[in-house]
C-alpha cells in the first residue's frame, strides 16, 4: 500500500530529525551522525521486510562506546515518538557513576511526618522550573511531552488520546481523556516525594518544594500498577520491572539528587551503583 508506505517513511524521517535536533543540543560523548545511524538501523530492524538492510548497517565498535550507544539510543526510543524520556534524564553511565560518587550518604530519617501538602497543590503550574506558568498543569505537560500519537484538544492544553510506551514496564497503553479512562496513564515522581522530604526536602522552603513536585526531569508518565509498587521506594528496594529501562532510571534519578541536593542511604547508593556497573 503506497500511502502507507508514504505515511511510514514520512514518521521514520520526522523521529531522525527531532532525534537529530536532540543530538545537536545534548553533550553526548558519542558522533552525532553514528547516534542517527543507530537509530536508522533500529527501526529498519522493526520492520519485518527491512532485517537483511538492517543487518548490513550494524556498527562495529569497541565495547564501551557500543554500551554508551545502546543507552542512548534505547532511551531514545521510549516515550514520545524517540525522544520524551531523554530530554532531561539521559545520563551516559560514566558522568551518572561521577554524580553518584559524588552524593552524600546519610541514614534514612526515621521521624515519620511526610504529608504531601508539604510539597503543595498538585500539578501546579505556579513554579519556577520547564512548561512552569505556561497555563497548563503538570500533568498535562507532561502527557503532552509523553504519549506518541498524541491529539491534543484544540485550544486547550488538554491531551485528548494517544500511546504511552510505559518505560517501567514496556507495556503499550492506549491513553483517551475522560473521567473513566484518564486513569489509565499516572505520572510518577521519579524520586518520590516521601524519599525526597526524609533525605533533605524536609528543610527546603515551601517554593522548592513545589518547583520539585513539578519538575519535569523528575516525573514520567507511567501504568497505574508501576507507580503503585513503587510507591515512595528508593532503587535499593525497587527497580523497573523493564530491565532494559534501569539504567536510566537510576541515571535520572542521580540527576535529580545532584540537582536539588538530596542524599542517599548507603543501601541505594550500592543498589544505583550495581545498575550503573552493567549498563
Amino acid at each position: 500500500d503506497l500511502t502507507k508506505e508514504a505515511d511510514a517513511d514520512y514518521l521514520a524521517r520526522r523521529r531522525l530529525a527531532v532525534a537529530r535536533e536532540l543530538v545537536r543540543r545534548t553533550p553526548f560523548p558519542l558522533d552525532a551522525a553514528l547516534i542517527e545511524h543507530e537509530l536508522g538501523r533500529r527501526w529498519l530492524a522493526q520492520e519485518g521486510t527491512a532485517q537483511g538492510a538492517a543487518d548490513r548497517l550494524t556498527l562495529r565498535m569497541d565495547p564501551q562506546s557500543q554500551r554508551d550507544m545502546n543507552v542512548v539510543v534505547e532511551n531514545l526510543q521510549l516515550g514520545a515518538g524517540p525522544v520524551a524520556v531523554l530530554r532531561h534524564a539521559m545520563t551516559l553511565p560514566a558522568a551518572a557513576r561521577a554524580a553518584l560518587a559524588a552524593l552524600p550518604v546519610k541514614g534514612w530519617d526515621r521521624t515519620q511526618d511526610f504529608k504531601r501538602y508539604r510539597f503543595g497543590k498538585a500539578w501546579s503550574d505556579d513554579v519556577n522550573v520547564e512548561f512552569g506558568r505556561n497555563g497548563c498543569n503538570t500533568r498535562d505537560d507532561i502527557l503532552r511531552r509523553d504519549l506518541s500519537n498524541l491529539e491534543v484538544r484544540r485550544g486547550t492544553c488538554y491531551a485528548e488520546r494517544g500511546t504511552l510506551h510505559d518505560p517501567y514496564t514496556g507495556a503499550v497503553i492506549t491513553f483517551v481523556r475522560g473521567p473513566d479512562t484518564s486513569n489509565a496513564v499516572e505520572i510518577d515522581h521519579v524520586v518520590s516525594l516521601a524519599d525526597a522530604w526524609y533525605k533533605g526536602a524536609r528543610e527546603w522552603d515551601d517554593q522548592r518544594r513545589l518547583d520539585f513536585a513539578n519538575d519535569p526531569r523528575n516525573l514520567l508518565a507511567v501504568s497505574p500498577k508501576a507507580n503503585f509498587d513503587k510507591a515512595f521506594r528508593d532503587a535499593a528496594s525497587w527497580l523497573p520491572p523493564n530491565a532494559g529501562f534501569r539504567c536510566a532510571f537510576v541515571a535520572r534519578q542521580v540527576d535529580v539528587k545532584s540537582a536539588y541536593g538530596l542524599w542517599v542511604s548507603a543501601k541505594e547508593k550500592q543498589a544505583m551503583a550495581d545498575v550503573l556497573d552493567r549498563c
